[in-house]
């Protein structure tokens, strides 16, 4: 019975620290969320447009992970493969150089949450976050400004477009979009809502998962002390 507790607890606190790990992730940039911000722009492909907005590093590094908010307009309805691409352009002139495809990657879903806020304040139209892990890790070769877009791989179905959330404050340029798959990009006025990283990120989980870990472990030191007396 001993033996099963040291390894229970041991178990416990081995999942905590991952979870620490994970709530320290090591940001490269964080371009802010705005739940309560009215506006989205499509990141779609199937004709729609593409986003992308930049962000600059001191020196080289390498993304992993990303978080990111957004809807599928204006039904609500997820999509049956709600599936994503990240691609990272160069910088010119304060745009995305489309001729510099820094890196792309597929994105593998590692949370998807209902935030609890909607966008626009359509009740069907839910703000989702999304954790997500690069499935081929994107090297940032040199300090510089690059461009970061998520495009929402599947094709459209009716009302399900992925509309990319905004924020005011973000990155010193504001976003660009693309109708005709990155030829020519066009100036928004506002920046949208992600972060990336540059390590993995592994399921969080749920905070009730966490009180119930947090109670365990008290159970666990209560026996000991009860033992040991």
């Amino acid at each position: 019975m001993e033996t099963f507790k040291s390894l229970t607890a041991g178990g416990c606190f081995a999942l905590l620290a991952v979870v620490a790990t994970n709530a320290n992730a090591a940001i490269i940039h964080d371009n802010g969320v705005s739940l309560t911000q009215q506006g989205a722009n499509f990141s779609q492909v199937g004709g729609v447009s593409i986003v992308a907005d930049d962000f600059s590093v001191g020196a080289s590094d390498t993304i992993r992970s990303t978080q990111f908010w957004g809807t599928h307009w204006s039904s609500g309805v997820l999509p049956a493969n709600d599936s994503f691409t990240v691609t990272i352009y160069g910088d010119t002139g304060g745009a995305p150089n489309s001729g510099n495809i820094v890196g792309t990657s597929a994105l593998s879903l590692v949370s998807r949450i209902d935030t609890g806020f909607n966008h626009n304040n359509v009740s069907s139209a839910d703000i989702l976050e999304y954790i997500m892990n690069l499935v081929t890790p994107v090297l940032l070769p040199s300090a510089g400004t690059y461009w970061f877009s998520v495009v929402h791989a599947a094709v459209p179905g009716n009302a399900t477009k992925f509309a990319w959330d905004r924020v005011s404050n973000g990155s010193p340029n504001p976003y660009h979009t693309s109708a005709n798959s990155g030829a020519t990009w066009v100036p928004s006025i506002f920046d949208v809502s992600y972060n990336i990283s540059n390590n993995f990120v592994s399921t969080i989980p749920e905070p009730d998962t966490l009180a119930i870990l947090g109670l365990g472990l008290a159970g666990l030191g209560f026996a000991r002390r009860r033992k040991a007396a």
